[in-house]
């Protein structure tokens, strides 16, 4: 089982990346161009994203701080491997991301995103058959959006296109 002082010290990690990562993206979108006539441009829906980011991100951090100080003060061990473990499970969203693009063109977009999403599950402690059910409506959903609503095409992948 997970010490609580490791993961508050790893979501007030995370709460600091997502706010900083946030601050770099409406950063960047400041440059992006306008639309002329118009008060807004290609830069409305990053700045807005950014903002949100920078709010949850500190939020976040902020939230976790005083625990964090607490587990730094008191005259207990920190539990290391625990931290440890809590730490790896940050960067699982990357690894997930990165799965994504090396897969998708393979197995198709719908695939992917249903494994990713329960492999997610999984790894979080869900019990296997709620997290294939919830992996593949969440997947459908995230298909339909993008193909439907958007009008984004999504790799079919070379398993399906033959």
């Amino acid at each position: 089982m997970l010490n609580r002082s490791s993961q508050t010290l790893g979501e007030c990690f995370a709460g600091g990346v997502v706010a900083a990562l946030g601050l770099f993206i409406v950063m960047e979108a400041q440059g992006f161009p306008t639309l002329p006539g118009q008060r807004y441009g290609a830069a409305l829906f990053p700045l807005i994203i950014g903002y949100a980011m920078v709010v949850g991100g500190a939020w976040l951090a902020l939230a976790n701080l005083r625990p964090v100080m607490q587990c730094f003060t008191a005259s207990r061990p920190v539990n290391l491997k625990a931290a440890a473990l809590n730490f790896h499970r940050l960067f699982l969203p990357v690894w997930l991301v990165i799965g994504y693009l090396l897969l998708a063109d393979t197995l198709g977009a719908l695939l992917t995103l249903a494994l990713l999403v329960a492999l997610l599950m999984l790894v979080s402690g869900v019990r296997p058959w709620l997290a294939l059910v919830m992996a593949l409506l969440t997947a459908a959903v995230i298909w339909g959006a993008f193909v439907y609503m958007l009008r984004v095409p999504l790799p079919l992948g070379t398993l399906f296109n033959g």
